[in-house]
C-alpha cells in the first residue's frame, strides 16, 4: 500500500495514544486541507502489510491503545485498506478510519467496491465526511469540522441506524501545560501529560497550538 507516513504515540487522531498511519493520495482534496502534500498518488512509499503491522506492534509495545487510518484518503486504496483492517481486527486492535466520504456514500458503493464492506465490518469507528472550512470548530475533538461524525460501527450495525460518539468526543476541555511547557490543544488534553508533540489531525484541521507558562502546584 502507498503510505505517506507512520507515527506512534499520536494524540490528535482519536483517544490515544495511537499509532497513526497516513495513506498517500486523495481524490477528494477538500479546500483548506491541512495535508495537501498527501494528495498526489505519486508520493509516499510502498509498504507491505507485514511492514505496517511491525510498526503497529512497536507502537503497542510503547503503550498505543489503537490505530488510526488517516490521509490522504484511506478508502482511495480500498483493497489494501480492507486487508489492513482485517489484520488489525484479528489482532484485537481498536481501529479508527478517517474518510472524506460519508457513511451513506460508502454503503451505496459496497456493491461496486466490496472492500468497503470489509472495512466497515472490521473497523471500530468511522470518522466520515469532507472537511468543510466554514464548519471548522477548534472546540471539537479529533475532527476538523462539525459536519464530520464519529460513528460507532459496531453499535450502528447492531441497531440498524447510525450511532455516533460525537457527544463523548466533543466534551469541553481546559488547556493545561506540564512543567517545562508543551504544545497542546483542547482535542487531546487527556493525553497531554506524555509531553510529546503531535501533528494536527488530517483532512483540513489546522489545530491551533498554544504555549503557556506552567504553573506548579
Amino acid at each position: 500500500m502507498l503510505i505517506g507516513g507512520i507515527e506512534t504515540g499520536g494524540l490528535a487522531e482519536g483517544p490515544g495514544p495511537r499509532t497513526v498511519i497516513w495513506f498517500q493520495g486523495c481524490p477528494i482534496r477538500c479546500p483548506g486541507c491541512y495535508n495537501p502534500h498527501l494528495w498526489p498518488f505519486d508520493g509516499g512509499q510502498e509498504m507491505a502489510l507485514a511492514q505496517i503491522l511491525a510498526e503497529v506492534k512497536e507502537g503497542r509495545a510503547r503503550g498505543d491503545v489503537g490505530v488510526s487510518l488517516v490521509g490522504g484518503e484511506p478508502l482511495a486504496q480500498p483493497e489494501v485498506c480492507a486487508e489492513l483492517c482485517v489484520a488489525l481486527h484479528e489482532s484485537g486492535v481498536h481501529v479508527i478510519v478517517f474518510t472524506g466520504l460519508t457513511y451513506q456514500d460508502i454503503v451505496s458503493l459496497v456493491e461496486a467496491i466490496p472492500a468497503y464492506e470489509v472495512i466497515l465490518d472490521n473497523a471500530n469507528v468511522l470518522v466520515d465526511g469532507p472537511f468543510i472550512r466554514d464548519e471548522y470548530d477548534a472546540r471539537i475533538a479529533y475532527r476538523g469540522s462539525r459536519n464530520q461524525r464519529a460513528i460507532d460501527l459496531r453499535a450502528t450495525q447492531a441497531r440498524g441506524h447510525i450511532v455516533t460518539l460525537s457527544r463523548e468526543w466533543d466534551r469541553q476541555q481546559t488547556i493545561t501545560i506540564q512543567p517545562g511547557g508543551s504544545m497542546v490543544t483542547s482535542a487531546f488534553l487527556a493525553q497531554v501529560f506524555t509531553g510529546r508533540r503531535s501533528r494536527a489531525r488530517n483532512c483540513g484541521q489546522a489545530i491551533e497550538r498554544t504555549v503557556v507558562k506552567a504553573r506548579h502546584t
